[in-house]
C-alpha cells in the first residue's frame, strides 16, 4: 500500500464508511484527479443499471423534474463507464469498493 495512488470513483461524503482514512493510514496515497499515474481505482460496484419508465399504450407524460432525474443518471451512468474505460486504457487495476474496505480493515 506504500506509496502506491489510489482514485476513488465515488461520493465521499455518502458512505460512512470511508475507506480514505485507511488508506492514508496504511501509506496509500490519495489521488485528487484521475491520472496515467494512479494505480489504483476504487469504485462501487455497478449492479444497478438504468431503468427508463415503462411505456404503456397511452403517452406517458413526463414531469420536468423526472426528466431530470433520467437525464442525472444517465449521466452518472456514463461517467462511470468512461472511468472504466480510462482505467482499461492506461492499465489501472479497478477495486471495488465494498473488497477493498474488508481487505483495508484486515490489514490494520
Amino acid at each position: 500500500m506504500k506509496k502506491k495512488s489510489f482514485y476513488l470513483d465515488f461520493d465521499e461524503q455518502k458512505d460512512n464508511e470511508c475507506p480514505s482514512s485507511l488508506l492514508i493510514k496504511l501509506g496509500g496515497q490519495l489521488a485528487t484527479f484521475l491520472s496515467n499515474k494512479s494505480d489504483f481505482i476504487v469504485r462501487k460496484s455497478s449492479k444497478t443499471k438504468l431503468k427508463l419508465f415503462p411505456r404503456k399504450n397511452t403517452i406517458l407524460r413526463q414531469t420536468r423534474a423526472m426528466d431530470l432525474i433520467v437525464k442525472s443518471k444517465k449521466k452518472e451512468f456514463e461517467r462511470s463507464s468512461y472511468t472504466v474505460e480510462i482505467a482499461k486504457k492506461w492499465n489501472i487495476k479497478i477495486l471495488i469498493y465494498e473488497d477493498t474496505c474488508q481487505e483495508l480493515k484486515l490489514r490494520l
